[in-house]
C-alpha cells in the first residue's frame, strides 16, 4: 500500500515495501528522508544507498534465486 499523502511517514515513505531497507546503515530509512538523486539522464530515486549498492545488492538475490553464488 502507498502511504497516505495527507499523513507521511517519517524518513522514507518508501520504507514498508522497499527492498533495500534493511541494508541501510543505521536505520536512516526510520528517520531521515532521503533526498532525490538523479541516477541516468532523466531519471531520480530517492534512497540512502548508492545505486551502485542496490546494483549489487540487486544481483546477490538473483544469484541467490538462479541457484547461482553471490556476484554469478
Amino acid at each position: 500500500q502507498p502511504p497516505s499523502l495527507i499523513n507521511l511517514p517519517a524518513g522514507c515513505v518508501f520504507r514498508p515495501r522497499c527492498p533495500y531497507k534493511d541494508e541501510v546503515p543505521d536505520n536512516a530509512c526510520l528517520e531521515v528522508r532521503p533526498r532525490m538523486v538523479e541516477t541516468v539522464p532523466g531519471h531520480e530515486v530517492r534512497c540512502h544507498l548508492p545505486s551502485e549498492r542496490r546494483r549489487e545488492i540487486a544481483q546477490e538475490r538473483l544469484g541467490v534465486l538462479t541457484g547461482g553464488g553471490p556476484g554469478e
